[in-house]
């Protein structure tokens, strides 16, 4: 890459393109723009014809940066960086789902989900780098497709309190989301767990603390309880002994109605707590 200007891409939607190029596809104002680095610069071009402004770029220069004297070493360090351009999210939608998607895991598998999240879900459009994918819209989830999420209120339930984030504050901070059909919930013994880790390898802290599987296994019946009171259906699925195929014609033969919200049990046309 040419050494004129530094790109953040910590984005997950940026890809790498023909000749190592990173390349990156955002909407703005319901046009579709492919974002790519050439020539020592950022560019924008419009993938369908657009008569609205480009995305912002956002261009940080040496000469900016802060002058205090406490941070005159770490400054000097971002100075080598020469200006530092970023594309500024034009989804809000795609910058929330884009941290809810990266918390906890590691970076490369937040892109992998990102990423397939999109492809799944979102629009696919071709572009002169080839198929990019945006990510789905909130319509998408009202028009009443079916969407999968490995983690969602029940893991929150689980993750942040093995963070010790107490109970109540969770479930007000999630109070508006909308409400699963169904929770899923793969179980085995802690003892299985462990074992399973060691075989493959932790990915993240919780992975390597020993006491976790205990303390996750409980935390996860508790959390079934919690969504069974707000009338979601539960189905734990008992992986000791089950197949993969077991497993998956049980969640398949769970799937149901439409879900409520977790302030209240809003009837399935209105989605969320607030009217």
């Amino acid at each position: 890459m040419d050494s004129a200007i530094t790109l953040t891409v910590d984005h997950p939607a940026w890809q790498t393109g023909a000749d190592d190029v990173p390349v990156r596809l955002v909407e703005h104002h319901g046009a579709p723009w492919l974002a790519f680095y050439r020539d020592g610069g950022l560019h924008l071009n419009a993938v369908r014809e657009s008569t609205t402004a480009p995305p912002s770029i956002s261009v940080t220069s040496p000469e900016e940066l802060p002058s205090t004297p406490a941070a005159a070493a770490l400054v000097q360090q971002l100075a080598t960086l020469g200006p530092v351009h970023r594309l500024t999210n034009p989804s809000l939608w795609d910058a929330v789902t884009t941290a809810i998607l990266r918390q906890v895991v590691r970076a490369a598998q937040a892109r992998k989900v990102y990423r397939q999240w999109c492809r799944l879900h979102g629009r696919t459009l071709d572009t002169p780098v080839g198929p990019l994918s945006l990510a789905p819209t909130p319509e998408t989830l009202d028009a009443g497709d079916t969407v999968v999420c490995d983690r969602y209120l029940a893991s929150t339930l689980v993750v942040q309190r093995l963070d010790g984030v107490p109970e109540r504050f969770l479930l007000d901070l999630n109070a508006d989301i909308v409400l699963p059909d169904v929770a899923v919930l793969l179980t085995a013994a802690p003892g299985t767990i462990t074992d399973r880790l060691t075989g493959r390898g932790a990915h993240h802290r919780f992975e390597r603390d020993p006491s976790i599987p205990a303390r996750e296994a409980e935390l996860y019946l508790h959390a079934a309880a919690v969504l069974e009171r707000m009338g979601v259906p539960v189905v734990s699925v008992n992986t000791d002994t089950a197949t993969p195929r077991e497993a998956a014609a049980r969640m398949l033969a769970s799937l149901g109605p439409a879900p409520a919200s977790v302030g209240d049990n809003t009837s399935p046309d209105k989605q969320t707590v607030t009217p």
